[in-house]
């Protein structure tokens, strides 16, 4: 199985992302732990193809709530595997830290074991700067964030599943292409109860833990390909 690696955070045979989003705040202290959590009679698993009304509605909102936020910012710990050519994985991770100021702004910051790099857009340019190099790359992209990011994805030939985040709707983003889905359970995720849901797409296999509360925040997503 071949791995990809992107700009915003390395991503190979399987990541594992814990983040917290919040109105114009961008670090907060995290790790990945996730605490097993009560669950209630409506959190039972369905194996049905096609996605469950549930599932779909606690999806909906948690990209309706992101939607509603003019800025924004979150810190993610990614995990990532990364397979040797004789099939060993090997595991990495890092630190994301990124703020989103709709409807055109976005700098990213990432510390990990493979790369430090940054990613800016104003509006004008997408600028990638490699710390560790001390070089950079620019590229003159022009609109809001959507268009700049599918720009770039397409231009570049690469995709970062954490920008689904990012998109002015994230719900279309990442409801697209989704073959089946279903609630898991309710779980906890630092602590705070989450509803761990469920998705396969054609290549991938994705989980996603949604805060059980008024902010619906994505808490920890789990992506395998």
């Amino acid at each position: 199985m071949t791995t990809t690696k992107t700009l915003l955070g390395a991503v190979g045979l399987a990541a594992a992302v814990a983040l917290i989003a919040s109105p114009a705040r961008a670090a907060w202290p995290i790790d990945g732990n996730e605490q097993q959590y009560e669950q209630d009679d409506a959190a039972t698993v369905s194996y049905e193809l096609g996605v469950d009304s549930q599932t779909d509605r606690i999806l909906r909102e948690a990209g309706e709530y992101l939607s509603r936020l003019e800025e924004f910012g979150f810190r993610a710990d990614v995990r990532y595997d990364v397979a040797t050519p004789d099939g060993q994985k090997l595991s990495y991770g890092g630190v994301v830290e990124a703020s989103v100021r709709r409807p055109n702004g976005l700098h990213v910051k990432y510390v990990g074991d493979e790369r430090t790099s940054t990613v800016v857009y104003d509006g004008e340019t997408f600028t990638f700067y490699d710390v560790n190099a001390n070089v950079y790359a620019q590229t003159d992209v022009r609109g809001d964030l959507d268009a700049a990011l599918d720009t770039v994805f397409d231009r570049f030939g690469f995709s970062v599943p954490i920008a689904d985040l990012v998109y002015s709707n994230p719900y279309l983003v990442l409801s697209e292409d989704i073959e089946d889905g279903f609630l898991v359970g309710r779980h906890a995720v630092l602590g705070i109860p989450c509803h761990h849901l469920a998705f396969s797409q054609e290549t991938i296999d994705w989980q996603s833990w949604i805060e059980d509360g008024p902010r619906a925040v994505a808490m920890k997503l789990l992506v395998t390909y």
